[in-house]
């Protein structure tokens, strides 16, 4: 639950927060966050440097090890797959928090391009993502 959750860890709520808004640090020394897990830690509802930080690290950690599994989960030789077989491939469903959200973050990185800007299971498993 919400209320029991490390706040040290980040969550798959948060990342997916992270990866629909890309939060970024200015000057500011607190991003405010609505309807986090963090929110019910933190009474202000606010987001320490240190959250963002763990976010970001998680985020890039994620990027990189999709770049992998994009070459894993394809044919050999090939650095691209569908939608479809990277969203079923058994490593990728135990490694990542919220695949759609990361996705976006590599192709707004412009580490990786498919069609579209949001992926559906289903409706877009023949969607090919390729690494650039």
């Amino acid at each position: 639950s919400a209320s029991t959750t490390n706040k040290t860890q980040p969550t798959s709520a948060l990342l997916s927060y992270y990866c629909r808004c890309s939060l970024t640090l200015n000057s500011e020394p607190l991003l405010f966050v609505q309807n986090s897990p963090i929110s019910s830690a933190n009474t202000n509802n606010k987001m320490t440097k240190e959250d963002v930080k763990e976010v970001q690290d998680r985020l890039e950690m994620e990027i990189t090890q999709l770049l992998s599994d994009i070459k894993r989960v394809g044919k050999a030789g090939e650095p691209n797959v569908t939608f479809g077989e990277l969203f079923v491939d058994e490593q990728v469903e135990q490694y990542y928090e919220a695949l759609v959200g990361t996705l976006k973050s590599a192709k707004k990185r412009k580490l990786i391009d498919y069609k579209g800007q949001f992926l559906l299971k289903g409706m877009h498993d023949g969607v090919v993502i390729k690494i650039l």
